[in-house]
C-alpha cells in the first residue's frame, strides 16, 4: 500500500529516506512477533495520510512562492520567475499555430519538485489562450501528454 503511494512520487527524497526506514522498523516489529499484522496495516495506513500530507505540504510551499511566467522577447522560451528571478524555462518556438516544446530546464535544486509540472500548466494555458496545437518534442511533455492524452488531446498535434 505504501511503496504504490511512495514509488508514485519517487521526486520526494525525504519520503523515500524515511520509508526505508519505516520498511526495516516495520520488519524488525513481524520478526520479533510483538504486534499482530492488523496493526502493522494499520500503521501503513497512518502513515499513507502522513506521506499525502507532506506531499500536500510540498505543494503548498510552491503556491506560497512568488511564482510569475513570462515569455521572452523572442517568443523562444516560456519562463518560470520565482522572486523576479528566472528559476526555468521551456525552449519553444512559434511556427504559425503550432506551437514546439524543444526542452525543460530547470535550477538544479528546484528540480523534482513540481516545478515543471508548472511550467507545462502555463504552456497548456498559453496554447489555449493563443489557439495553438503543441507539438512535444521535449521528453517530459511528450511523456505528460501520452501518460494523460485525454487531458491535452485539444492542443496536442500528434
Amino acid at each position: 500500500m505504501i511503496d504504490n503511494y511512495i514509488f508514485n512520487h519517487p521526486k520526494f527524497p525525504t519520503i523515500l529516506t524515511f520509508h526505508h526506514i519505516l520498511i526495516k522498523f516495520v520488519k524488525i516489529i513481524k520478526k520479533l512477533y510483538i504486534v499482530s499484522i492488523n496493526f502493522v496495516i494499520l500503521m501503513e495506513r497512518l502513515l499513507l495520510k502522513v506521506f499525502k500530507s507532506v506531499f500536500l505540504i510540498n505543494q503548498i510551499f510552491i503556491i506560497m512562492e512568488n511564482i510569475k511566467f513570462t515569455v521572452s522577447p523572442y517568443q523562444d522560451e516560456l519562463q518560470l520567475l520565482i522572486d523576479g528571478k528566472k528559476a526555468g524555462y521551456m525552449s519553444i518556438e512559434v511556427d504559425g499555430r503550432l506551437l514546439i516544446v524543444y526542452y525543460t530546464k530547470l535550477d538544479e535544486e528546484r528540480e523534482g519538485k513540481g516545478y515543471a509540472k508548472l511550467l507545462l500548466d502555463e504552456l497548456v494555458r498559453y496554447a489555449e489562450e493563443k489557439d495553438l496545437l503543441v507539438d512535444p518534442e521535449c521528453d517530459f511533455v511528450r511523456q505528460q501528454f501520452e501518460n494523460h492524452p485525454r487531458r491535452y488531446k485539444d492542443i496536442w498535434h500528434a
